[in-house]
């Protein structure tokens, strides 16, 4: 909850202070405690901001009717709610400033591009190989999200999903190594762009029965280029 910041934290419990409360604002407060409750009791690798970010809007509009309430019931500590507001106001500017501060390198050229994106997603140095190395007939299957740095052919993990097992979200995938050869094949998959978490960890999409057919080709700030080097035969499992 850091964009809502202070204003949450300080306001959404207040109803309790206040006598009579609109129903509708009851049920988007009760629809939003409930929401918070089971994020928070959720397992951490199942938890996602969208699944906060459904509740914003309610909870905006509740903070907003309880300090409008608050301003008018007790008007001796007004000014107190006011400078709440405005402590929230700047608590929300603090990570937007922090952002646009570290942009603001290559906006006025003082880094290219490929400094730029090694220093804050790490990908850029990996990234420039590919472009420069790789021709036009090779294609990169990319586990990698920002696939639009890419200048050559390149497909994503959609390509093989279907042939990816996990028992359970933290169990190390695994496939039937030959399908996969075969599907790679067909889709005239060259190269494989990754990261350490994918490759070295069973918590990712590459499943270990693959990692014998990769070639390392370049690699820095833990961001790696394989060539994948298919076999004569096909292996069966």
């Amino acid at each position: 909850l850091w964009s809502p910041g202070i204003f949450i934290m300080a306001f959404l419990p207040c109803p309790i202070f206040l006598r009579k409360i609109d129903r509708i604002i009851k049920y988007m407060l009760i629809y939003s405690i409930v929401v918070i409750c089971v994020y928070t009791i959720m397992p951490e690798y199942h938890r996602s901001i969208r699944f906060i970010g459904c509740i914003l809007p309610a909870v905006f509009i509740s903070c907003s009717y309880i300090v409008y309430r608050l301003l008018n019931d007790y008007e001796s500590i007004a000014k107190y709610i006011k400078v709440l507001i405005v402590l929230s106001v700047f608590f929300n500017i603090i990570p937007i400033s922090k952002w646009t501060y570290a942009s603001l390198p290559i906006v006025f050229k003082v880094e290219n591009k490929i400094e730029y994106l090694d220093r804050r997603i790490k990908i850029g140095s990996a990234l420039e190989y590919v472009n420069k190395n790789l021709n036009d007939n090779d294609r990169i299957l990319s586990l990698e999200q920002r696939v639009f740095y890419f200048e050559k052919p390149y497909t994503t993990i959609l390509t093989i999903i279907d042939l990816i097992l996990k028992d359970s979200m933290m169990d190390e995938p695994h496939c039937d190594i030959s399908k996969l050869i075969e599907r790679l094949k067909s889709e005239k998959i060259t190269h494989l762009f990754s990261n350490n978490n994918y490759i070295n960890t069973g918590y990712g999409y590459l499943p270990k029965e693959l990692i014998q057919y990769l070639e390392l080709v370049y690699s820095k700030n833990l961001v790696y280029v394989y060539k994948i080097n298919f076999p004569n035969n096909v292996p069966t499992n």
